[in-house]
This record gives structure tokens, sequence and C-alpha cells, in this order.
């Protein structure tokens, strides 16, 4: 595994031991890239699935079904590989993150081509989304941590809100364009501010992680030279932890390698 991954989602509690569970009882055909690609066509299904609905409010089904099989797919791809130890830290990352990464370009595609979100919010959410996505991946280079998820909604949370989200306005027969103000739509200035807000959280992220590791890094250049030359430094993620081994550095100065171990 490339870091130690950390699911913010408030469901994990819930989809953990269900994924645990049922990792043991998949058919030993099935191998974890056939999931991965479950995963990408359960996307696609849903993605072209949500934008038929115009033609007919019938292609909500296979689309909440396309939703079903990318989330199965997705969840059980990489349990699987751990649970036959058949892990593949690199190959495997690559082959999830894209296949995540594809799903939810088309998922959110699709919805935005659907009478259930209009084609430029579509678009903001998915650059919210892919700069959050980008962003976490920094992290998990700077910090050796992958967080998978941002203010408790994660992929599964982010399903379910689409699927809930397109039945109830199917159910209720709501045309959100037709509420303006301004001549603008009403749904489309409230999502519009709350997109705007996930930007302006975004940048709060940033702003107090470039803080920490200036702090990291005007600690670890105070030590020895000879120490700091030949040190293996696997970045942390609790100040408490850099101010304890700061404070041993003296102790250890005849150390030829020191590595300082995320949380």
């Amino acid at each position: 595994m490339i870091g130690r991954r950390i699911h913010s989602g408030v469901l994990n509690s819930l989809e953990a031991p269900l994924i645990s569970f049922l990792a043991p009882k998949i058919p030993e055909f099935v191998e974890p890239d056939h999931l991965s690609l479950l995963a990408l066509i359960g996307a696609g299904v849903a993605g072209v699935s949500l934008a038929s609905c115009s033609l007919s409010a019938w292609f909500l089904l296979p689309a909440l079904l396309g939703l079903v099989a990318n989330w199965f797919g997705d969840s059980f791809d990489g349990a699987l590989a751990r649970y036959r130890r058949r892990e593949r830290p690199r190959v495997g990352f690559l082959i999830d993150r894209c296949a995540d990464t594809s799903s939810f370009c088309l998922v959110i595609l699709g919805l935005g081509f659907s009478p259930y979100l209009s084609l430029h919010l579509a678009l903001m959410l998915l650059v919210a989304y892919l700069v959050n996505s980008i962003y976490g991946l920094m992290k998990l280079v700077v910090d050796g941590v992958h967080v998978i998820g941002v203010g408790g909604v994660g992929a599964t949370e982010g399903r379910i809100f689409i699927g809930l989200w397109a039945l109830g306005l199917q159910a209720a027969h709501l045309n959100l364009s037709a509420f303006k103000i301004q001549g603008l739509p009403a749904f489309d200035i409230l999502c519009g501010a709350l997109l705007a807000g996930i930007l302006v959280l975004f940048v709060w992220r940033v702003g107090r992680d470039i803080e920490r590791q200036k702090y990291f890094e005007r600690a670890w250049s105070k030590a020895p030279q000879p120490l700091a030359a030949h040190a293996k430094i696997v970045p942390m993620g609790r100040r408490s932890q850099f101010e304890r081994f700061a404070k041993s550095l003296d102790d250890v100065r005849g150390a030829g390698e020191l590595e300082i171990k995320s949380p």
C-alpha cells in the first residue's frame, strides 16, 4: 500500500464490516482487476442512463443499478486483493485511482445531461472533485497519508446522494429551472454558493497544511548536518511527535539513519 489510508466518510463504520464479511465470499475466479473493471462499467451505465432520463424516467432504474455496480467494484477490488494477499501497491494504486476518477467523471457528466442537474452545475461539481482529489494525492506525497473523502463525504456517500437526489426529483416531479431569482434559476444560485464554499474550504486546507509543513522544515533544518544528510524521513502528521523528535536530536548524533514514522 502506498501511504496510510484514512476514510473520512460518515458511513465507513458501517461499510467496512460489510466489506470484510463479503470479501471472503467472492468466487475464486473473480480477480481484483475484474472488480475495478466492473466499477468502471457500472459508472458508464449510470452516466448514460442518467443522461437518457431526459427521454424516459425508466432509465433511472439502470442508473441506480449502475451506481450499485460501481460501489461494489470500487469497494471490493482492494479489499479482495488484501484478503488474498495479492496486493500490488503501485500497479493497484494506479488502476484504482484511474478507475475512480474516470467513474466519477462519467457519472457527473451523465447527471449534467439529465433532468436532475444542469450541465454547468455538474461541471462546477466536477472541478471541485478534481481539485480536492489532486490535493489529496499531493498530501499523499508530502504526508504519506491518503485521505479518502472530504468533510465526511466519500465515494459511497456521493453515490447514495446522487441516487436519492434523482429519485426524489423524479418522484416529486420537480422542475428545478422553474424557480428563478432575477432571471437565474434559484437552485443554480444555491448550488453555486455551496460549490464556492467548497473551494474556499480547499484554500483554507492548503494554507493550513503549508504552515504546518513550514514548521516541520524549520525544525528539521536545525538538525545536526551529518544526521540530516543521512536521515530517511517519512512525513508525520502530528506536531507533538515532531517536537519530541527535535528534542531528542542531540541524543542520537551517532546514528547512521533515522526514520520519522507517520502516526
